[in-house]
């Protein structure tokens, strides 16, 4: 099985560079946390490539941390052994698994000789359940773990439960995400977004405009997007039933389907095919993906524009996508799963409806009255500001590197 490991340079950045937006002074906050790791060597392995929301974080966290004190890499992991660690990642949210021995001994062999190639490392933090096989070591060894593992596959746990249980920290996004029989021995560590991304950054009105116009998307009338992987987990399926309830109430709402495809899976291409399939038959739906020009600055722009986000996943993990909507003064009306209740709160931030007529209802109601949108959008960008921001995150990064080593 072919594996192999590049190390990626996520650029300098500096916690001074995010005082003014997080409204914090961080480099006050970070001294104690810091002290005794100065010259820690942390080493960050994630799989798959530079495309993800676990490459989005650490392209900020690496570089942020690193500033602070320790001495921070990142290396992505890639090839064939992926097959088995999509099987283990939707094995631990609960699908159905089925890896043979023989596949799990070449997974676990493919992993052992990428970690000949890291540098050494005071601590190691892998990143989801694709790397659960990566051989820990000498260093304290993380277990990062990103998505809701709290009822797994029966198989897919009996397989990586004693290389969870080696693990000298397991870090999961909220409690409620770690699988059973964690208990004490689990720390949390709530995901948060970068205010200075592409993706999240201000983007003057006209430049937002002359994006979407683009994309196709007529400005004159009112905008709602779904932004998410075109999954099942995702159902952007259900944001199109949303929005046909919708527009009993508002006949010229328009709606944005953003997806990005990574181009290298079957199973991404036939979602998308099923989706453009769903979608036909109902005026103004824009089906956007990176190969109809959709990048960061186009989905900044459609989160910023749109009256509303829509979210209709079927199962989630942290829900970040909320976050990115609401640090952009746009409310949100999604189902409660995963981390969306812990960002959006009932009629605070915006809605969490579990039904589509309820969805489709709300979404109505919030693009009819601008003024109790704006007062749903300010409040968001608030509440992503005290919590949801990457600056936290690192401050986090520091308590938890800190009571791994005994700092």
């Amino acid at each position: 099985m072919r594996v192999g490991i590049q190390e990626i340079d996520p650029g300098r950045r500096t916690l001074a560079e995010y005082e003014p937006v997080a409204e914090v002074a961080l480099r006050e906050a970070a001294e104690p946390l810091a002290r005794g790791l100065a010259g820690l060597r942390v080493v960050h392995v994630s799989a798959g490539g530079g495309s993800g929301r676990v490459p989005e974080l650490l392209r900020s966290l690496v570089p942020l941390t690193a500033d602070a004190g320790p001495e921070v890499r990142w290396f992505t992991v890639f090839g064939e052994f992926e097959t088995i660690g999509r099987q283990l990642n939707a094995g631990l949210q609960g699908a159905e698994t089925a890896i043979a021995d023989e596949d799990w001994e070449t997974y676990r062999d493919a992993l052992s000789r990428a970690a000949r190639d890291l540098p050494e490392a005071d601590v190691l933090v892998l990143h989801d359940p694709e790397l659960l096989g990566f051989p820990a070591g000498a260093a304290a060894t993380i277990w990062r773990c990103h998505v809701d593992a709290s009822d797994p596959d029966g198989p897919a746990w009996d397989r990586v439960w004693p290389l969870v249980d080696d693990f000298t920290a397991r870090v999961y996004a909220l409690p409620g995400f770690a699988p059973p029989g964690e208990g004490e021995h689990a720390s949390f560590l709530e995901p948060g977004i970068d205010p200075l991304s592409p993706m999240n950054t201000k983007l003057p009105p006209a430049v937002a405009g002359s994006l979407l116009r683009s994309l196709g998307v007529d400005l004159t009338r009112p905008l709602i997007c779904h932004a998410g992987r075109f999954d099942r987990w995702k159902d952007p399926q259900g944001a199109i039933d949303a929005f046909r309830v919708a527009r009993e109430e508002v006949p010229d709402l328009q709606l944005a389907l953003a997806g990005t495809l990574a181009g290298d899976s079957p199973e991404d291409w036939a979602a998308l095919g099923e989706i453009t399939e769903y979608a036909e038959g109902t005026e103004d739906v824009h089906v956007l993906t990176s190969f109809t020009g959709l990048g960061a600055a186009e989905l900044n722009a459609l989160q910023r524009v749109a009256r509303v986000l829509v979210h209709r996943s079927l199962r989630e993990g942290f829900g970040l996508v909320a976050s990115e909507a609401l640090w952009k003064d746009t409310p949100v009306v999604a189902q409660p799963h995963g981390g969306i209740p812990v960002q959006v709160r009932e009629g605070t931030e915006g809605h969490l409806a579990e039904s589509t007529d309820e969805a489709g209802a709300r979404i109505a109601e919030l693009v009819r009255d601008p003024a109790r949108a704006i007062e749903m959008g300010r409040a968001g960008r608030g509440r992503v500001r005290e919590r949801f921001l990457v600056t936290r995150v690192v401050l986090d990064e520091l308590r938890v590197l800190g009571a791994t080593v005994g700092a």
